[in-house]
């Protein structure tokens, strides 16, 4: 979408959604984006993963970046070794880094805070992005669905990876559309270094490839940014040689560009339930439980073909998209279906509802209050009702129970 579109979005919004651009919304969705991420600070949670990437945060700190890795730790005898190469950590380091003073300065509830704080940075990046396409009402619509996702919300209260490469995908698109828009040599290089930051947090960021390049077909559709294809080059070009050391150290360390090994192998299912369960869900997996766990994505739905059959703008379903597709595809192919996985992609699925038409009218408030309230019961039960259930041994899905329970429905009918 055009700054021309977003300037009369913002200016003639439809019948009835004005009332987002009210100025209280905002700070409303801040505050609550604020403070139902809380519940990590209090109620600290260790699984494996987190214990991981605060014994990798321990070893960077005490030994250097040439110690990011498990071996010699006490968890090399537990973990499965045939998913961790005792040379090097499979995943890319930045997000560890990112620990290493927090957990040296507070200790694990300072990490905790970190990635509630990601997941609030996570709304306001969306909202800025939505902000530059949309307007000032459709962004806080945007932003409301994202601060009231109880999937992010729930990623929020673990130390993880997914929630960090999901804010980094926004911010990096966010940093790419202001480049388009604004056209200076720098700014195209300050968004390939967001671009290389979001893929050194987790390789999967590069999924979001196709939505990058859905804005630069838009931007030159539009014919207004000036030096667009010396901005490509210096967007690739940062990118590249910000994320190349990654890959050339994980060569010279493994032996291999990627950690191709650490797909699931038939003797970790075998005596692994969890994974065993996570392997044999179906194809359709997301497609079913991203809406049941989080209800107000059915809303987002309509936005999808709105913003292409109207604006042209192809956005949010190619960001959302590629994402569900690529994922579906590595859960076939032997990586299984963990919701988290998809959290690079939500914030395209809440974008969409910004670019959903039609008025606001009073069936739209009912069904998008009805949506969020069952979103915020689901959030609240797991945020401080099941906060202990381990989803290392039930997986994220078991902690929403009513996704599980009629995910089972689903897999004896289709």
């Amino acid at each position: 979408m055009s700054d021309d579109a977003s300037a009369n979005a913002a200016a003639e919004p439809e019948p009835g959604f004005a009332a987002w651009a009210r100025p209280w919304v905002w700070p409303a969705v801040l505050l609550a984006a604020l403070v139902l991420r809380l519940p990590p600070v209090f109620f600290l949670h260790e699984g494996i993963d987190e214990r991981i990437y605060l014994i990798l945060a321990r070893q960077v700190h005490d030994h250097g970046l040439s110690a990011y890795t498990l071996h010699g730790t006490e968890m090399w005898a537990t973990t499965t070794r045939d998913m961790y190469h005792p040379a090097l950590h499979y995943h890319p380091p930045a997000f560890v880094l990112l620990l290493v003073p927090l957990q040296a300065w507070g200790g694990p509830a300072a990490c905790a805070a970190l990635c509630a704080l990601f997941g609030v940075a996570l709304v306001v990046a969306l909202r800025a992005l939505a902000l530059r396409r949309y307007g000032l009402a459709r962004a806080n619509l945007a932003a409301t669905i994202a601060a009231l996702c109880p999937i992010g919300g729930f990623l929020a209260g673990r130390i993880w990876l997914d929630l960090p490469v999901a804010l980094g995908v926004t911010a990096a698109l966010l940093a790419w559309q202001w480049a388009l828009d604004r056209g200076a040599a720098w700014r195209f290089a300050v968004a390939g270094l967001a671009a290389a930051i979001a893929m050194l947090i987790k390789l999967p960021a590069v999924f979001a490839a196709p939505a990058f390049v859905a804005l630069g077909v838009e931007a030159l559709r539009r014919g207004r940014t000036p030096g667009i294809w010396r901005g490509v080059v210096l967007f690739l070009a940062v990118g590249a040689a910000a994320g190349l050391p990654w890959f050339l150290w994980h060569k010279s360390a493994t032996g291999h560009w990627v950690a191709s090994w650490v797909v699931n192998s038939p003797t970790l299912i075998e005596n692994d339930p969890f994974i065993k369960e996570v392997v044999s869900r179906p194809w359709f997996y997301y497609l079913v439980t991203i809406p049941l766990a989080a209800p107000l994505y059915l809303y987002t739905v309509r936005g999808i073909g709105d913003s292409i059959r109207h604006d042209r703008d192809a956005l949010p379903t190619v960001w959302f998209g590629t994402y569900l597709v690529l994922m579906t595809l590595l859960g076939v192919g032997g990586y299984g279906f963990p919701l988290r996985f998809m959290a690079p992609g939500l914030p395209g699925l809440a974008l969409a509802a910004a670019a959903a038409r039609g008025p606001w009218n009073r069936r739209r408030w009912i069904q998008f209050s009805a949506f969020a309230a069952i979103g915020l019961v689901t959030w609240v039960l797991n945020a401080w009702v099941f906060r202990y259930v381990d989803p290392d041994t039930t997986g994220v899905e078991d902690v929403f129970p009513l996704p599980q329970l009629l995910m089972g429905w689903y897999e004896g009918r289709l």
